[in-house]
């Protein structure tokens, strides 16, 4: 009897720790045309955290809210889910790639150079300039997510609230040094990695939540294994880069305006037209 009410009181405060927490135990199964699907890889994306499902195509993951599951496989279609407040169980249905391959477009890639980022920063809302750089999707060799200012939620409590309803994988919790933005890592325990923000180029190691959310142009997130590549231990959770509307990032005009690309291209009407 007393084992009983030893595992029943375990089980409240688990369940309380849990709910606390706002993540859900979403579970499910994994199948194919064939059936159950082994081996898939169930991610949060924008993150490193995931698992694979079992012989059955079964899988279980703690997931925030408005999280995005994403379940891949090698020869499989990528599908993207969105967890809801009350997910618990998604069976999700997988299909071959195959047919994606019946044409293929084969172009020449440009290497996107800092001078080009910086010439087509204020055209390219995916460009960020951060203490490295210019950075931008198309020229790193990893997943940087990216917003662009004028959708984040000008309502939101701070500049922490209105990137996490804008980027998943991040999460506002309250540490020593007050509201701090946190992300996930794989192999780490939920919600251990402190993001550091790089804001206008400027390290800061605490969150800004001084910063009016309507001065942001664009916001970009750096996974930890890159963020400590170009920014050392700070980096070690992530960086969050921040370019605000006053600082003084792309290429302007002799009035300091935002450069015109269109007068810098051949814009020539070659066509029949008066004197």
């Amino acid at each position: 009897m007393t084992n009983i009410f030893r595992s029943l009181f375990v089980l409240f405060f688990s369940i309380a720790g849990y709910s606390q927490s706002g993540e859900n135990a979403v579970f499910g199964i994994v199948t194919d045309v064939e059936g159950p699907k082994p081996q898939v890889n169930v991610t949060i994306k924008g993150t490193g955290y995931g698992i694979q499902t079992d012989t059955m195509g079964r899988y279980t993951i703690k997931a925030n809210p408005k999280d995005v599951l994403v379940f891949s496989h090698v020869g499989m279609k990528t599908e993207e889910i969105i967890v809801e407040d009350v997910t618990k169980v998604l069976n999700v249905l997988i299909e071959s790639s195959a047919n994606k391959l019946e044409e293929v477009v084969v172009t020449k890639r440009k290497r996107k150079t800092q001078d080009y980022l910086k010439r087509n920063y204020f055209s390219d809302s995916s460009i960020v300039r951060s203490n490295m750089g210019y950075l931008s999707p198309a020229a790193v060799g990893y997943e940087l997510r990216f917003a662009d200012g004028k959708d984040l939620n000008r309502s939101s409590r701070d500049i922490l609230d209105a990137i996490t309803e804008q980027l998943p994988g991040v999460t506002v919790r309250d540490d020593i040094n007050g509201r701090s933005l946190y992300g996930k890592s794989f192999g780490t325990s939920r919600g251990t990695s402190k993001l550091a923000f790089d804001v206008d180029g400027k390290i800061y190691r605490d969150s800004p939540v001084w910063l009016d959310i309507s001065s942001v142009l664009r916001v970009a997130i750096i996974p930890p294994q890159q963020a400590i590549y170009g920014y050392g231990p700070i980096g070690g959770g992530g960086m969050v880069v921040i370019n605000t509307k006053s600082a003084k990032f792309g290429l302007r005009d002799r009035d300091g305006r935002p450069l015109d690309l269109a007068r810098v291209t051949n814009n020539n009407y070659e066509n029949d037209a008066l004197d």
